[in-house]
């Protein structure tokens, strides 16, 4: 059996309890086996490595999923909140939701996924350095203000590590040699320092941060009690916990595990001697079951000895408690935003005409917040670069706390591309790809694509032509960063009907960016009898029968139209200085004089007049066969001021088919000329310089039986 992370959101994974020893999960029902089933599946395809890795926070494809910041007043650089004080006294629960849903939004505006800003201990005095950061002196209120924010920030996915777990009621030297004891009677703890704490996790938060103080003698992080005991065997919480830093060598990280603290809010090595375990993992003992291997104690004389990934004793306890910390932070990623909704792909459809600049705005009936980042053409292999020495440079710069960050950025110049790649200063992760134009050039080819890009101050457009030849074409533009996003349409250039199949990138609600398939119907903008040809139409037409074949793409005077492609005729005595008519109010009775007295110019010029037309031939562009002849539909236009004119205009093409035709399929090629315009200028004005000649053109199969 094989389980997907994806698949473990909202099951709950049901923990067994060790008694001397030995591992017991009692007596679970089968719907519990059935659970815990699914997480042994998921869990047993991790090898210990990255069993460890959840642990200590690592990026990369599996972490803890804890991002962002900590602070309840200054979150991630973005709005400044009243002091926890301040909000507690407004005495508005209302306000308190409302409140935790701005920072659930902006948490995941900022890419963030966890919070460690929820802070709820309790103000002993005035002078603490943090109470700023808690609610109130009040147990009960600061639970009340908690329960409201909580709802809030989850509601949008992110979890919330509520701090610090518990009786931190003092900054002045709280971390000093393991930091400062802490004693209380237990009815105190429950009903003031605990209260609110109880109140978040019996809510369903999705996280803790541990404290820096001792309990007693026990440092926080370390206290098998108050993780176990209290927190998960009586409260019933199933999450991660992350600790509060660390307190370096007072506190070895193996003991955290062991108590409890599944997630490391620090770097694993940055006190060496204090570090994790690592030991290495023996897949052979046990049968084949494999175990970990730890250093024995002269193995870790050395400074940091005890973080060599090697080892020589057998330890089932370092597996044991190694494997529960990664099945309670996979808990808390899998019930979070980390999952983004658990939104892995999207399906878009659209139906297109064929022809050119054809727009269309790509929708979604999930979400109203659709915009497409990308076509995905892919990347370069490694067979793609084999031969090509990259340059790479350096490049310093500053994270949001003003930090110097180094990245290195490495470029390959292929034959058709340059390929861009920035890499982390480990130079272990690679963070950025991208795709451009050689050097002199305003475009690319890879993938079998062009790429043409153009920028303006808000937006970059870019033209992906398919190659060879440029059949399909497709265009979308990205807003640049600060404008209003408007790519959530994609312009269309085909003269091939059919379905096609684009793969692309979008970011839906404004944070989760996945791939999507957007799936295209081309079809014609003409059609047979009424209905629109789509690709693989064959139309029957019986001896001594006919087709109509007319446009509801192009309709003259239809104001009312899908697509507002209105047909415009209009006519000239020179041939520069056209009138419309019967466009307008105002002018169509002057157009409708000019055509009545220039009929013979007309006849002599007949590009004076711009009115639609169709020609028919067969599909090699030769004359039609004898028998099969055409006919124009003529129609009375009617202006908008419900004037009816003599003269008439073109509006379809019948084709017809003698009794003499011989039976068998015949290829038809129907084109239509036009002029048309999208929209009046106001009302019913239209600009007739805005009109524009525009060529449909189709071959239709016709069976004559």
């Amino acid at each position: 059996m094989t389980a997907l992370r994806a698949a473990l959101t909202g099951v709950p994974y049901h923990e067994p309890t060790v008694i001397d020893g030995v591992v017991s999960f009692g007596s679970l029902s089968a719907q519990e086996l059935a659970d815990n089933a699914k997480w042994d599946a998921y869990m047993n395809a991790l090898s210990y490595t990255q069993l460890v890795t959840y642990y200590t926070g690592a990026k990369g494809p599996l972490s803890g999923g804890l991002t962002g910041s900590d602070g309840p007043v200054s979150f991630g650089g973005g709005a400044n909140w009243p002091t926890c004080p301040v909000t507690a006294s407004t005495w508005n629960k209302d306000l308190w939701l409302a409140q935790g849903e701005m920072l659930g939004t902006q948490a995941l505006l900022n890419g963030t996924t966890g919070w460690r800003g929820g802070g709820i201990d309790t103000h002993r005095t005035p002078f603490n350095g943090r109470v700023f950061e808690y609610y109130s002196e009040d147990g009960v209120l600061a639970a009340y203000v908690a329960e409201a924010i909580d709802d809030g920030v989850t509601s949008k996915g992110i979890m919330c590590y509520w701090k610090h777990y518990f009786a931190n009621e003092q900054e002045y030297r709280r971390a000093n040699f393991g930091g400062v004891s802490v004693f209380a009677t237990e009815q105190a703890l429950r009903e003031i320092y605990l209260r609110p704490f109880e109140a978040v996790i019996k809510n369903g938060t999705a996280g803790v941060m541990t404290s820096f103080n001792r309990l007693g003698f026990v440092q926080g992080s370390a206290n098998y009690a108050s993780h176990q005991k209290l927190l998960r065997d009586e409260w019933g919480y199933r999450g991660a916990t992350v600790n509060d830093r660390w307190c370096k060598y007072w506190m070895p990280q193996d003991l955290m595990l062991r108590a409890g603290d599944s997630l490391l809010n620090g770097k694993w090595n940055e006190f060496p001697d204090g570090g994790i375990t690592w030991g290495q993992w023996d897949a052979t003992a046990r049968g084949g079951k494999g175990v970990v291997l730890i250093p024995t104690e002269e193995e870790c004389a050395v400074p940091g000895g005890n973080n060599v990934k090697s080892g020589s004793v057998p330890s089932a306890t370092q597996y044991y408690v190694i494997r529960l910390a990664a099945i309670r932070d996979v808990y808390n990623e899998v019930n979070s935003c980390v999952m983004k909704n658990n939104a892995t792909s999207m399906d878009f459809s659209v139906t297109a005409f064929a022809g050119i600049g054809q727009k269309y705005q790509v929708t979604s009936p999930d979400t109203k917040d659709v915009s497409i980042t990308a076509f995905d053409i892919g990347w370069p292999t490694e067979t793609d670069l084999t031969g090509i020495v990259p340059t790479e440079l350096e490049v310093q710069g500053l994270d949001s706390r003003n930090r110097v960050v180094i990245t290195y950025v490495r470029t390959y110049l292929c034959p058709t591309y340059k390929y861009v790649e920035t890499w982390n200063q480990a130079k272990t992760q690679r963070t950025k790809q991208e795709l451009l134009p050689l050097d002199g050039q305003s475009s690319f080819i890879f993938g079998g694509w062009k790429v043409t890009s153009t920028e303006t101050d808000t937006l970059i457009t870019k033209t992906y032509e398919k190659q060879p030849g440029k059949d399909v074409s497709f265009t979308i533009a990205t807003a640049k960063t600060g404008t209003s996003p408007v790519n959530n349409f994609i312009t269309v250039n085909s003269s091939t009907l059919g379905e096609l199949e684009l793969a692309v990138t979008v970011t839906v609600d404004s944070w989760i960016t996945i791939p999507a398939t957007i799936k295209m119907n081309v079809i014609s903008r003409l059609n047979v009898d009424g209905e629109v040809i789509s690709a693989g139409d064959e139309f029957t037409v019986a001896k001594g029968s006919e087709i109509l074949v007319d446009s509801d793409y192009y309709r003259y005077m239809d104001m009312n139209s899908l697509y507002k492609h209105i047909v415009v005729s209009s006519y000239s005595t020179n041939g520069s200085t056209f009138m419309a008519r019967s466009e307008d109010q105002s002018a169509s009775d002057y157009a409708q004089i000019i055509y009545d007295e220039y009929l013979a110019l007309y006849a002599e010029h007949p590009e004076y007049k711009r009115e639609p037309s169709y020609t028919v031939t067969m599909a090699d562009d030769t004359a039609l066969i004898a028998g099969i002849t055409t006919e124009n539909v003529l129609i009375t236009p009617i202006g908008f001021a419900n004037l009816t004119y003599t003269s008439q205009i073109i509006d379809g093409v019948k084709i017809k088919v003698a009794s003499t035709v011989a039976s068998g399929e015949y290829q038809i090629k129907v084109v239509l000329n036009t002029y048309s315009t999208n929209k009046p200028t106001g009302g019913s004005w239209f600009n007739i310089g805005s009109t524009r000649l525009t060529t449909v053109e189709e071959v239709i199969t016709i069976i004559v039986p």
